[in-house]
Formats: C-alpha cells, sequence, structure tokens
C-alpha cells in the first residue's frame, strides 16, 4: 500500500511538473532520438494519462450513477429505454467502439476521454442500479419519502453515501481502461495527436524500427510507465478489500 501511493504520488509529482513547462518537449520532429528526450516524452505521457483517465473515469462515473439512480427509482418506461441503450453499448466490444468514436471526433485528448467516458458507464449503470433497487426498501429511505423529501434530497443524503465505497472502485477500475485505451488508441493513430504521450511512444518505436535496430530505450520506457501506473492502482483497489 505505502509503495502504491509512492508511485501514484510520483506520477502526479511528474505529471504537474510536465504540465507546467518545466520539461520540454518537441514535435514533429525526428522524435525522441536521445534518452533524454525519451524520458521527456515519458514525463509528458504522465500527464496525459492522468488527464484522460481522471476526466474519462468521472464522465464514466457520472453518467453510470446517474442513468442507475434514474432506472431503478421510476423503473417503467424509463428503466426500459436505459436498459436498452446499456444493453446496445454493451453489444458492441468496447475498444472498438471507443475506436470509432475517436476516430469520428477527430482524436486527441478530447475525442479519447469523450470516447472512453461514453462507452464505459454501462458497468457502473448495472451496479448502480442494482444497489439503488436494495436501498430503496430500506427504513431510512422510506421514512424519508415518508416525510416529503425530494428525490434530489434523498440520492445525495441517504443513497449517494452508501454507493461512495462502489464508486471509489469503479473510478481506479476505470481510470485504468482509460489509460490503456488511450495507449491502443495513440498507438493505432486516432489518439492523441498533438502531445507526447506513452502510446505514441510505442507509434513511434514501431514507426521508426527501433526493434530492428536494437534500440529498446524508448519501447522499454513506454512499458514500464503504463505498467507501474497500472499496478500501482491495482494494488491500492486490492489493499482496501483487505
Amino acid at each position: 500500500m505505502k509503495i502504491a501511493r509512492l508511485v501514484i504520488g510520483f506520477y502526479i509529482a511528474v505529471a504537474i511538473v510536465a504540465a507546467s513547462g518545466v520539461i520540454p518537449v518537441e514535435i514533429n520532429n525526428d522524435f525522441y532520438r536521445g534518452d533524454s528526450s525519451v524520458w521527456q516524452s515519458a514525463a509528458h505521457g504522465a500527464k496525459v494519462a492522468l488527464i484522460i483517465g481522471t476526466i474519462a473515469a468521472c464522465t464514466s462515473l457520472f453518467i453510470g450513477t446517474v442513468l442507475g439512480f434514474l432506472s431503478a427509482w421510476y423503473g417503467g418506461l424509463i428503466g426500459a429505454m436505459i436498459l436498452w441503450m446499456a444493453t446496445s453499448i454493451a453489444a458492441i466490444p468496447g475498444i472498438l467502439l471507443v475506436l470509432i468514436l475517436s476516430y469520428g471526433m477527430g482524436g486527441g485528448i478530447g475525442a479519447v476521454f469523450f470516447a472512453v467516458g461514453l462507452v464505459s458507464w454501462v458497468g457502473v449503470y448495472r451496479l448502480v442500479h442494482t444497489e439503488v433497487l436494495n436501498l430503496r426498501g430500506q427504513g431510512h429511505v422510506e421514512a424519508a419519502r415518508s416525510l416529503g423529501a425530494s428525490m434530489t434530497a434523498i440520492a445525495t443524503r441517504h443513497i449517494l453515501p452508501c454507493l461512495k465505497p462502489i464508486l471509489g472502485t469503479q473510478f481506479v477500475l476505470h481510470f485504468t481502461y482509460a489509460v490503456k485505451a488511450e495507449t491502443v488508441l495513440s498507438f493505432l493513430g486516432v489518439g492523441v495527436h498533438q502531445q507526447a504521450s506513452w502510446g505514441r511512444m510505442l507509434a513511434d518505436a514501431w514507426s521508426f524500427g527501433d526493434l530492428q535496430n536494437g534500440d529498446y530505450t524508448r519501447i522499454a520506457v513506454a512499458s514500464l510507465c503504463l505498467a507501474g501506473l497500472i499496478l500501482a492502482l491495482q494494488s491500492r483497489i486490492y489493499g482496501h478489500q483487505k
């Protein structure tokens, strides 16, 4: 747990430094040939990963929580329509749908986190829907309804506090999914274009034939950065479950 916190804190510190402009990085040249420029692009990749992961995870949680609550609370036609939307999205492979949406939006950071957020809310919706159905029949919720409390008041005071552990875990899971999705999209050329990222580092290593030239620096750095962040986040989840 302590190691995971240190690793996550290190990534956040690197991302803040990269965002401040202290670490320069140049785009649209003969990409990152020296070791120093590889580490510069890795630092900027940490910034991109944290931005995309945070915004995409928040978007997924917001959409899934709102739709899950409305579906469970009202049911009927509203619940059926939301269920149809969730089933339709779940029927298409997630990464394929993210790829199509990101390409249609023209790529870039905004396209990536919006595409991931719009696709990956289904799991959150299902969990919230189930939990709200269980909470509706509990005494404190029934008492609030009998006293005339509004739906907003019941949701914010009596239901959302009970959902915090679930939403916290889902945030980390969706964060990791968004980071991995960005890496795949950038590697395929429909993700981040104008900034350095770990996926773009891997794509550049492929384009410039690093493996054929016996240069593993760029691939190793990008892979270790990605694996380190994902493992640290997963350690946080499993640590909370003990």
